[in-house]
């Protein structure tokens, strides 16, 4: 199991290259405080292509303190696929993020 952990008070804007296949198990993201406007999303960048980029999750955040995207299966992706996450933090919030693959 692998974890990338980023924290910041800017935007996010993390994205995961796991560097071979694997299989996401997890993204947790907790804010600071709550009122943190627009939406975060996950979303894959794939290597064969952006026909085949897809939105994984969006959450907004205008209430939410804490994000945890759990697949009910892990998703699993090809050699080259990263995952992209993103949040305009406008308000200069603290914030922790973590992405857990195998």
């Amino acid at each position: 199991m692998f974890h990338k952990r980023v924290t910041g008070t800017g935007n996010i804007a993390v994205t995961v290259d796991p560097g071979k296949a694997f299989a996401l198990l997890e993204v947790r993201l907790h804010l600071g405080a709550a009122g943190g406007a627009n939406s975060f999303t996950v979303s894959v960048d794939s290597a064969e292509g952006s026909a085949y980029d897809t939105l994984l999750k969006t959450q907004d955040m205008s209430s939410a303190t804490d994000v945890a995207f759990i697949p009910t299966r892990p998703h699993v992706f090809t050699n080259g696929d990263k995952i992209a996450c993103a949040w305009t933090n406008a308000s200069s919030i603290l914030w922790g993020l973590e992405v857990i693959w195998e």
